[in-house]
Parts: structure tokens; sequence; C-alpha cells
């Protein structure tokens, strides 16, 4: 079976993978503790290093701070305006499947909520229409981790949650699972991921 959307193919051709899991789920932003992280990341490193440059430039170690602290928050309530646009619409539908071969995550396509989202920002700034594509556009991405390439894989059984992570360049995958096949993609991650198996006393919860 091929999983990967369009294109999964190589220089040999489409890839034929055997599928062991796959469901569908539902991604909230503005609940997930996940999204936040990586949002604080992505948003708050930028912030300070314009905020950097700014006092190499000036010198003014008062007006760098207010001016990082303003794109700061900047950010983060445009962020919670687009956030809580696509939950009002049920958060991002995402497809998860374990193969034989390794984890993916689809995400489909909710055009209509981050069309909706770019409008409100748009009563912010005209710039967040583009931050609105953009984020439709990551969230149309499909990511893919090799069993062998899974270099860590943290358990969340309260929110039945697992994140693997593969190399440094690899975009992490987070398995949000219900409440019916959560055992059942344990079981698969002890079965077939050497990090899964090396966790903590060397078994998943």
């Amino acid at each position: 079976m091929n999983v990967d959307g369009n294109s999964s193919s190589n220089d040999s051709g489409p890839v034929t993978e055997q599928v062991l899991l796959q469901w569908t789920g539902r991604v909230r932003v503005l609940s997930n503790p996940m999204v936040w992280r990586n949002i604080l990341l992505c948003f708050g490193i930028p912030c300070l290093l314009v905020g950097f440059l700014f006092l190499a430039i000036s010198g003014d170690a008062g007006s760098s701070l207010l001016l990082a602290a303003g794109l700061f928050t900047f950010f983060i309530v445009l962020f919670v305006l687009i956030g809580l646009v696509v939950d009002l619409f049920g958060g991002f539908r995402a497809l998860f499947t374990l193969t034989d071969r390794g984890i993916w995550s689809h995400s489909g396509k909710a055009a209509k909520a981050a069309s909706t989202a770019a409008v409100v920002g748009g009563l912010v700034t005209a710039s967040t229409t583009a931050v609105g594509a953009g984020l439709l556009a990551k969230s149309e991405q499909a990511a893919f981790i090799a069993w062998e390439e899974a270099g860590k894989v943290k358990v969340t059984p309260r929110r039945r949650h697992v994140l693997v992570k593969g190399g440094f360049l690899q975009k992490p995958i987070g398995l949000y699972c219900t409440a019916e096949n959560f055992a059942g993609v344990l079981a698969v991650l002890r079965e077939r991921c050497p990090a899964a198996r090396a966790d903590g006393s060397g078994t998943l919860p």
C-alpha cells in the first residue's frame, strides 16, 4: 500500500508499505501543550535575536527589551486568534499511519478554518493573511520517521500522546491516539522501534 498521499517515491519508484495501524485524529491548538512549546520556541528565539540586533546597533538596552517584548506579544496574540478559529472548527484533521517502514503523519486540509483565521487576523494586520496561508501550508505537510531513525520516544499517558523524534533535521511526529488504539500503538512501538524499547526502564508504559 502506498501511504504517502500523492508521491511517496524514491529512485526506484513508488514505495509499497504494509500498514500496521492507521487512524484519524483531531489536533487542537490552544489546549495543546506541545503546540504551545513549539510556538514559544519559534516566536521567542527570533524576537530575542531581533532585540539583540537592535541592542548592538542602538546600544539602548531598554528600547531593545521593549522591542523584543512587543514583537513577542504581537505574535502570541496573532497565534491565539488563529488558533481560536481553528479550534472552533474542530482542530486540524490528521491521519496517522504506522507501517513496517516507520511512522507517517499527514495533516488534513483545514482550508475553511485557516481561511477564516486569515480573515480574523486581517483585522489586526494585513500581513496576517500570509501567516494564515503559511499555517495552512504547514498543516498540509507530510512527515515520516523510519523505525531505525527514531532517536527518542516520549509517552504522555494522560493525553494519550506519543512524541517520536528522529534525526536533527527531521520533523518530530506527535501521535494523538484514541482511547481504543493507545495500547495497540504502544505495542507496535515496543516491537518495531529501538528507541521505544530503550526508553527508561527498557519498556514503554
